[in-house]
């Protein structure tokens, strides 16, 4: 048992929610190379760029998934 992985809710090689919500604030606008820098700048992290790269990109699909629905609701079922 790991209290602190626990607590921060976070496990083994993964990212918690404040970390991906830095990540995806800095990611849609700079280059993700950039993001790491700025990561570095603000938190003293490191965090590799293909992270940012998958984190930004899977919150994004995310995103659009629940406009596609949204989108569908609004329509009604004869839509879907």
């Amino acid at each position: 048992m790991r209290p602190f992985s626990l607590r921060a809710g976070v496990g083994s090689r993964s990212y918690s929610l404040p970390l991906q919500r830095a990540l995806t604030d800095f990611g849609p606008d700079v280059p993700f190379a950039e993001v790491v820098k700025k990561m570095r700048e603000h938190y003293d992290l490191e965090v590799s760029v293909s992270a940012v790269r998958q984190i930004t990109e899977s919150h994004g699909e995310r995103m659009r998934e629940q406009q596609e629905d949204q989108l569908i609701r609004q329509l009604g079922p004869e839509a879907g």
